[in-house]
């Protein structure tokens, strides 16, 4: 799956499912399928960090997130009373704001 992410997605549900995720911000498409075939080898880190579900960006009646920091990915577990923000991918990898991996 390739795509642009300029907001989080809840990767919960496709991230179990697919056996890669290629995600730019403004990626052009050709660089991402030129990763993907093999013609370099890519490294990145991540903009932004991923919700670790629905419930981590939820609203209250009074309009007030769960995850009150306004910067995408930036210190929010503080905010969280507990509860997790980022999400966590099966392999254990944290996909929070500066994460990067390469092949």
């Amino acid at each position: 799956m390739a795509a642009d992410a300029k907001c989080p997605w809840l990767l919960d549900d496709v991230e179990p499912l697919a056996d890669a995720l290629l995600v730019g911000v403004d990626t052009d498409r050709g660089a991402l399928v030129d990763a993907a075939l093999g013609e370099f080898a890519p490294t990145g880190k991540l903009p932004i960090t991923f919700p670790d579900d629905a419930g981590a960006t939820a609203v209250d009646e009074d309009w007030r997130c769960a995850s009150r920091n306004d910067v995408h990915g930036y210190a929010k577990e503080q905010h969280m009373d507990g509860r997790a923000y980022v999400h966590v991918d099966t392999d254990g990898n944290r996909c929070q704001l500066g994460h990067g991996l390469s092949w």
